[in-house]
């Protein structure tokens, strides 16, 4: 049977402990505080043909919740130092296939709840001119353009084109790890493309109901 493509395909939190966050990757479940599954190695995105997130960059978390991560960290290091850190046993490649499908879809799922969301002329258009900012502020150091960045009611999307997919691959972590003005959660998927050589386009989605619910 053939082995999947490596591929991240778990969701991933960052921003939450300094020092931690580039280090290990988090699950997050809707209405629960989000739990460490498995730690990551420097440059597995680089080196990764396929990546697909949703990968998420929220607010600070509470001083309670900073200790639990810090504990599982401590937890996770202290395992793999018993174990010797061995390779992961190979994924399912049916099981594989349905996660990404479904990784896939849910973030399609977002990319079409934002469009058909309706834009609050109060809140929008100045929340869209912040996300641009950040988002050509980026653009100067990477190799992707903005196409489009625009707000509606409680949620942006930036669309972002590299020059073809490997770029997109080595460059998507730096995106959701950059401190935005609005200060929004941050999901994107890079889907398999057709042509890996050709120009690669991917959608980001923010979340910005708790941040707008600040005052923001």
């Amino acid at each position: 049977m053939a082995t999947p493509k490596s591929s991240i395909i778990v969701p991933a939190l960052a921003g939450v402990v300094a020092g931690i966050a580039s280090s290990i990757i988090f699950s997050a479940t809707a209405g629960k505080p989000p739990a460490v599954v498995a730690p990551a190695h420097a440059g597995s995105a680089a080196q990764s043909p396929t990546v697909y997130a949703p990968v998420f960059v929220s607010p600070p978390a509470s001083a309670e919740h900073v200790e639990e991560l810090r504990t599982r960290v401590r937890e996770l290091e202290a395992h793999a130092r018993a174990t010797g850190n061995g390779p992961a046993p190979p994924q399912d490649p049916v099981a594989f296939e349905e996660q990404k499908l479904a990784t896939i879809q849910r973030h399609e799922a977002l990319v079409k709840a934002h469009r058909e969301q309706p834009v609050d002329p109060a809140w929008g258009p100045a929340t869209s001119t912040l996300v641009r900012q950040d988002l050509e502020t980026l653009a100067g150091s990477s190799s992707f353009k903005v196409v489009e960045a625009e707000c509606k009611t409680t949620s942006c999307a930036g669309t972002l084109e590299w020059p073809n997919f490997g770029a997109a691959a080595s460059e998507w972590r730096k995106v959701l790890h950059a401190g935005f003005q609005a200060n929004c959660s941050r999901e994107v998927t890079l889907p398999d493309p057709a042509d890996e050589t050709a120009p690669y386009r991917a959608t980001i989605v923010l979340d910005c109901e708790s941040w707008r619910a600040e005052g923001h």
